[in-house]
């Protein structure tokens, strides 16, 4: 069953259940919307990489039997921050909350905010940061490694740092297994930044001296949608490059 988002009737009729000790608890209003990734970047006032630390539920909200409604849980994450893209804060740690539904679940991907290195949107609501939306998907997951993470000023310039972000191997990257993954953060950058710019960002590792990350790259940019084949003849011959990427390449240039 997909649920509707929560209307302003059904959030009135939630009922309390804390978890925990109230008084350290924010008392949010649920904002449960469907948000695109560019209106989230839009609105948030901090953007954060970094990666979970820890996670719990502070706050249980049960609403009356009713179209429309779901259950929802107040969680908090606290983050270990490894770069600050927009926005100011000075911590090495922050928490922020988001609201999840605890109820079944049949739609668009939901937030849940699981191990490894993510890009986090994030706004000021009562003195705490909390996610630009509930249940919905508000972070955007990094599979490339670790990068020097600098501050930007202007949504312009942040949303290309995410495409880099998103696109550029750094350090740790674990390629055995990675391209599935490494796809779909092209896919999301293509939502960001115009496909012209995302072919320039991978079309500067084809001459990275780590041939494995060079072969990698090379078939992301020869996979539709991007379709730029002229570097598969290159890493066919190459012995260095991951036998799974030579033969997608001999597939490719059929």
């Amino acid at each position: 069953m997909l649920f509707a988002v929560l209307n302003s009737a059904a959030i009135a009729i939630l009922v309390v259940t804390l978890i925990g000790s109230c008084s350290h608890v924010p008392k949010l209003i649920p904002h449960v919307a469907r948000t695109e990734l560019k209106e989230q970047i839009r609105k948030a006032t901090l953007v954060v990489v970094g990666h979970a630390e820890s996670e719990r539920a502070v706050r249980t909200l049960v609403s009356e039997p009713k179209e429309g409604s779901m259950p929802l849980q107040l969680r908090a994450v606290r983050i270990a921050v490894e770069g600050v893209l927009e926005g100011h804060f000075g911590s090495e740690q922050l928490t922020f909350y988001y609201y999840q539904t605890t109820g079944a679940w049949d739609g668009p991907p939901i937030n849940i905010v699981g191990p490894g290195r993510s890009i986090f949107y994030l706004v000021n609501d009562q003195g705490v940061l909390r996610a630009t939306t509930d249940v919905y998907l508000s972070h955007t997951r990094l599979v490339t490694g670790k990068h020097n993470v600098l501050s930007v000023s202007g949504k312009e310039q942040v949303l290309s740092a995410i495409g880099r972000l998103l696109l550029e191997p750094g350090e740790g990257l674990k390629l055995e297994g990675s391209l599935n993954s490494w796809s779909h953060s092209v896919a999301v950058a293509l939502s960001l930044i115009p496909q012209t710019q995302v072919v320039q960002i991978l079309q500067k590792y084809l001459q990275s001296p780590n041939h494995e990350a060079r072969g990698r790259v090379c078939i992301l940019l020869a996979e539709f949608p991007l379709n730029e084949k002229g570097c598969l003849s290159g890493i066919i011959s190459d012995p260095q490059i991951l036998p799974e990427d030579r033969r997608l390449a001999q597939k490719l240039v059929r």
